[in-house]
């Protein structure tokens, strides 16, 4: 579950005067989506939505309020202990991918597998891959891809630990149709068999329409929060939180010290 109180993010505008020095990112922002249900935030650009879910990734601090991730208040948090926190908790796909450029499509996977001491990191990182179409790329590097194979790479990273909560900004924008579907479905069901709260920012209509609520943002501001229109009537609206049950994937076994010392060198 994500909660966010009163979130609002001011930062000096360089150049300005002092009377106009504080810009305002984000204003008095508070929503909620419960655990196994999925949001999309739609607005025009520089409205604030990829700030709001770098907020709520812990990458960044507001000025003042609160999130709360299933239980944690991780604005409270350390900068160290936000970036543990993310590592185990929280996947994030970013528009730009940041993959690792010496990796290949399959270490990239594997790696926060390892970092973690997850099991079997190989067999777990091929077979997300394999989820998002990329059997045939494991051991491409992020230079020999596409830029739709390069977002299913970071969708396939983001995602491999089943995550508490996944955030996703713009995650079909570089897709055609059946690769969208192929995404789209792998996001939906992180929510729906996994139990993850899965936030997507996005100007694809037909993907918002999917889920289970739709915020607006303009100028830092939520100014709407609605049900998306294909969902059903027991589906979750951002500012409700709804009780859900949820199928959890089980642990794996420690991957071993060969294999993460493998990628340690490699990261070095």
């Amino acid at each position: 579950m994500i909660e966010l109180q009163d979130i609002t993010w001011r930062v000096d505008a360089p150049h300005a005067s002092a009377e106009s020095r504080g810009l305002t990112i984000l204003d008095n922002v508070s929503m909620t989506l419960p655990e196994a249900s999925t949001m999309a935030v739609v607005g025009p650009s520089g409205s604030g939505k990829t700030s709001l879910m770098m907020m709520i990734g812990g990458l960044e601090q507001p000025s003042a309020g609160s999130i709360v991730i299933n239980g944690q208040t991780i604005t409270a948090l350390s900068e160290d202990a936000r970036a543990d926190f993310r590592r185990h908790h929280i996947g994030i796909v970013f528009q730009a991918f940041h993959l690792a450029p010496a990796m290949s499509a399959l270490e990239n996977v594997m790696l926060p597998l390892l970092l973690s001491h997850a099991p079997n990191a190989e067999k777990v990182a091929t077979q997300r891959l394999e989820q998002v179409g990329l059997g045939h790329r494991l051991r491409h590097f992020p230079s020999q891809l596409s830029g739709g194979e390069k977002q299913r790479c970071a969708l396939a990273r983001a995602t491999v630990m089943s995550p508490a909560v996944v955030l996703a900004d713009e995650p079909t924008g570089n897709l055609d149709d059946e690769n969208s579907t192929l995404i789209t479905d792998l996001l939906f069901s992180l929510a729906r068999e996994e139990g993850s709260s899965v936030l997507l920012v996005t100007h694809d209509a037909s993907l918002a329409a999917n889920c289970d609520a739709i915020v607006t943002m303009r100028d830092g501001r939520l100014t709407q929060h609605a049900e998306a229109a294909s969902a059903g009537p027991s589906a979750p609206t951002a500012s409700m939180p709804t009780s859900m049950s949820t199928s959890m994937s089980a642990p794996m076994p420690v991957p071993s010290d060969g294999a993460a010392s493998h990628l340690e060198g490699r990261i070095q």
